[in-house]
């Protein structure tokens, strides 16, 4: 899922940062299991995840350019799913996501990797695309200063 992040400073020394963020994206499922339940005829026929998010990150930027980081982010997630035999499913829960960052700089611009996990909570038990929701986040990171 793509997102778009703004991060506004609120302490700043010679190389650390402690950083406001806001965040959000849209995300669309471009490859399902054949089922959305293991040994039941359930085919998956789309997912989405959606979120807008606000919380608190660490940033350090060594001299040798070297750039690193983490975050915690809290916020509404909307997903839901399309399924051949069953009902569409559409919820709204919290999500909260932890990520670590390590990137190079190069002039004004940072590039670099991201880890991750978000968690929903909150969630309908009885849900068939609940287990598909958040999980383990990896991706890249351009920022620009």
């Amino acid at each position: 899922m793509p997102r778009l992040q703004w991060e506004f400073t609120f302490y700043e020394q010679r190389k650390d940062t402690l950083v406001v963020l806001v965040e959000g994206g849209p995300g669309y499922s471009v490859a399902r299991p054949d089922t959305a339940v293991e040994g039941f005829d359930v085919p998956f026929n789309s997912f989405y995840e959606n979120t807008a998010q606000i919380g608190l990150g660490y940033r350090q930027q060594t001299l040798g350019g070297l750039h690193w980081g983490f975050q915690v982010t809290g916020g509404p997630l909307w997903y839901g799913g399309h399924l051949t035999h069953l009902p569409d499913e559409r919820y709204t829960v919290g999500l909260i996501e932890g990520r670590l960052q390590v990137g190079r700089q190069f002039g004004s611009i940072v590039l670099g990797g991201a880890i991750g996990y978000g968690e929903p909570f909150n969630f309908k038990r009885r849900s068939v695309v609940r287990p598909f929701a958040g999980g383990f986040l990896l991706g890249v990171f351009a920022d620009w200063r």
